[in-house]
């Protein structure tokens, strides 16, 4: 609901500033995120910008206890997205900016600018306790850049609550709501029972979340929060809504739980750092990997990396000389297509690619190892970067020398890899496609050994981490 008469509203600067600092828990933050996304979704559904949100256009309705914004008129500074404030023109992206913002700055009981760092780096997170998930998400909805960031309210409810799924809005979002005191047309009553609705979910959806956290972390946060008057469940609003021109406002769209098998993808915490399955062991071969594509372009590769799978590569497609972005391999044809049906509702030109036969030692011939290279830290440093590249049958290995309690921890900062790490008895302490690390039980040389199935290039860190 979107009003112009304020007088029965009182907005959340009013209540964020009554409290002196006091900042909102993780269960009424949530509540307010998830009651606002529901009403920009019948904006940005139709293509449309809300343009301005802030803790002055976000307020609590003092009749009915539920949230609504407010029309206003400037952009408030501090909660501009970057291109908004460079450009003047508001944007879908710009709203879910806006309004991780104003999430921020009702758990952290700080202003924008208190949660910046001189470098514009945003450091909110040290200053509250909330569940990964939930910083997860603002972290993207803050993104300096709108191709890092949820692309509209729709794409950042499903991010937090897959199982949620929220009707198109039929009716336009431009027309503006107002309070009417008159008799309630005839479908305010369908309106007022949606309205309830959505708040007993948001309000569920809040204790849920909180639910989530650690028992230590809900006692600190409820310890740095005071109760106020955030909507509540059990109260039905009171008021009629009604829509200019047309007598009858359309209904704030009611979410509606899926009856139909969800997809395992929808309920995944992203983005990881590879979303594939891992490479399999040579006990498990021959097997095919099954390779998910989405439509190349850097705005697709750059979103795919910070949202979803951080390995993300573009790569050209078996037997069509077409580059796309591999977003991940599966050992199973069936999860690549419920991966691809995950991305294909956030992405165009999403397809399984023609698998790549992974064959076993036997047919394959033994692999051989092309280098064997010591590995040694500058100065002070704990890590270094070492690269090359294999072909198929091929493995590169690094050898340094650890203690017992140390951590070793190996990434591929580029290509796609299967990696090994070998104790000084020549067992396997660890491995993993693309990362790997392990608590190192006795001293020695230890190896980081590289491989793949097919010819790669790559750059590895290999770090080591004091007891």
């Amino acid at each position: 609901m979107i009003v112009q008469n304020h007088s029965q509203f009182r907005s959340y600067q009013e209540i964020f500033t009554s409290r002196q600092g006091k900042s909102f828990s993780e269960a009424e933050a949530t509540e307010i995120l998830c009651q606002v996304l529901l009403q920009l979704i019948n904006w940005h559904d139709q293509g449309q910008s809300y343009g301005f949100i802030s803790l002055e256009t976000i307020a609590q309705d003092q009749v009915s206890n539920q949230i609504v914004l407010l029309q206003g008129g400037q952009f408030i500074n501090g909660y501009v997205a970057p291109e908004v404030a460079h450009s003047g023109k508001g944007s879908q992206s710009g709203d879910v900016y806006a309004l991780g913002v104003t999430i921020a700055v009702l758990l952290t009981g700080q202003t924008p600018h208190g949660l910046q760092n001189f470098d514009g780096t945003w450091n909110w997170g040290d200053r509250c306790v909330v569940s990964d998930q939930l910083e997860q998400s603002i972290n993207i909805a803050i993104a300096d850049t709108p191709n890092h960031r949820y692309a509209d309210a729709r794409h950042w409810l499903a991010s937090l609550f897959p199982n949620v799924q929220v009707p198109v809005a039929p009716a336009n979002p431009s027309t503006t709501a107002v309070i009417s005191q008159s008799r309630p047309p005839q479908n305010a009553t369908w309106g007022l029972m949606i309205g309830a609705g959505i708040i007993i979910l948001c309000s569920a959806l809040g204790f849920a979340v909180a639910r989530l956290m650690p028992p230590q972390d809900r006692l600190l946060n409820n310890a740095t929060s005071s109760q106020l008057p955030t909507p509540s469940p059990s109260i039905v609003p009171t008021v009629a809504i009604s829509a200019s021109p047309s007598p009858a406002s359309t209904p704030t769209p009611r979410p509606a739980v899926s009856n139909t098998p969800t997809n395992p993808f929808e309920n995944s915490s992203f983005p990881q750092s590879a979303c594939g399955d891992s490479i399999p062991t040579d006990s498990e071969l021959p097997t095919s990997l099954y390779p998910v594509f989405v439509e190349y372009s850097d705005n697709n590769l750059q979103r795919i990396k910070a949202q979803f799978c951080q390995d993300a590569l573009p790569k050209i497609k078996k037997g069509t000389n077409k580059q796309a972005v591999q977003t991940a391999s599966f050992t199973s044809r069936d999860r690549a297509v419920l991966f691809a049906e995950f991305l294909s509702k956030r992405f165009s030109g999403v397809e399984v690619g023609e698998p790549t036969i992974l064959p076993s030692s036997r047919s394959r011939g033994e692999a051989v190892v092309v280098s064997r290279d010591r590995v040694s830290f500058a100065s002070g440093a704990s890590n270094a970067i070492v690269g090359g590249s294999i072909s198929p049958n091929q493995k590169r290995q690094y050898i340094l020398n650890c203690g017992v309690g140390q951590q070793l921890n190996a990434s591929l900062l580029q290509g796609q890899a299967n990696l090994r790490l070998i104790d000084p008895n020549g067992a396997t302490v660890s491995s993993g496609n693309n990362n790997l690390g392990a608590k190192l039980s006795i001293s020695g040389d230890y190896t980081v050994e590289v491989s793949s199935f097919d010819a790669v290039s790559f750059n590895l860190r290999i770090e080591v981490l004091a007891q």
